[in-house]
């Protein structure tokens, strides 16, 4: 079983993007053995307001709750986010928030993204942070967001010492770092940018940090399947840890049990 914390719906403002869509998305699940994706909206970060592509990500895969799972995009200063959190959680059942303040125009600074921390950390919500959607060498010469620093992202963790955080698309990070910004036992890491043969950056950050902060992550459809699932295979683990990677941490983290274990019950009886 395979549970992608790194997946992506909808068309994307500055290129052509292939099986965006709920279909198409489980067209590629399928063809490469992914059971469940965790789910952002690429229109929410461009829409002026980005609830509304939450909305239309919620029509398309509401009816997949088996192969979808959705992640909030929120702008903490957008007027009436704490509608859009409550409805995104209460009513969709969304299992994440993410923040790109790299796209929304504010600070992890600023009190908005403190009140919204606060809120997520009272529903045991995870955040999740992007550090790039785009390599930034072939992006667009419109598309101005700049990568996400980590820093930031560490003296927010700081900050708020009850918030769970989930980090995706990330290179350069160390497990010494994020343990002493308090995130040991409270973070997921992805590992769809990380080195596994030739720097072995993900070896080294899991003997830092634990197995238990690494999860599976694509970035589909942005990027292909197979070479995250030759990351997990190069990593030569025993056939329980890498069930750990695979979905088990992720399905811990995001509370995805009962969903991705009947969907698994249901292929098992097929």
């Amino acid at each position: 079983m395979i549970v992608d914390v790194n997946a992506h719906w909808g068309p994307y403002a500055f290129r052509h993007l292939p099986d965006h869509d709920g279909p198409g998305l489980m067209r590629l699940m399928d063809r490469w053995g992914v059971d469940h994706a965790l789910l952002c909206s690429n229109p929410s970060l461009l829409y002026r307001d980005a609830h509304q592509g939450d909305v239309e990500m919620s029509r398309a895969i509401t009816p997949h709750p088996r192969r979808f799972s959705g992640v909030a995009t929120i702008n903490p200063a957008y007027p009436g986010w704490n509608r859009d959190l409550e409805t995104a959680l209460d009513d969709w059942n969304f299992r994440a928030v993410r923040l790109v303040p790299q796209f929304h125009g504010y600070a992890l600074t600023d009190p908005c993204a403190d009140a919204l921390a606060a809120e997520c950390a009272r529903r045991d919500v995870p955040i999740l942070f992007m550090q790039q959607v785009e390599d930034r060498r072939q992006m667009h010469p419109w598309d101005r967001a700049e990568n996400l620093a980590i820093e930031p992202v560490l003296a927010f963790a700081r900050r708020h010492e009850r918030v769970r955080i989930c980090l995706c698309n990330w290179l350069g990070l160390g497990g010494r770092e994020l343990t002493d910004a308090g995130l040991d036992g409270r973070v997921l890491i992805d590992l769809a940018r990380f080195d596994v043969v030739l720097f072995r950056s993900l070896p080294q950050l899991i003997d830092e940090i634990g197995l238990g902060a690494i999860a599976f992550g694509s970035q589909a459809p942005f990027n292909y399947i197979p070479p995250a699932l030759i990351r997990l295979e190069c990593l030569d683990l025993s056939e329980e840890d890498q069930e750990r990677v695979a979905w088990k941490n992720a399905a811990e983290f995001f509370s995805l049990e009962r969903t991705i274990l009947h969907y698994n019950s249901q292929k098992e009886k097929a």
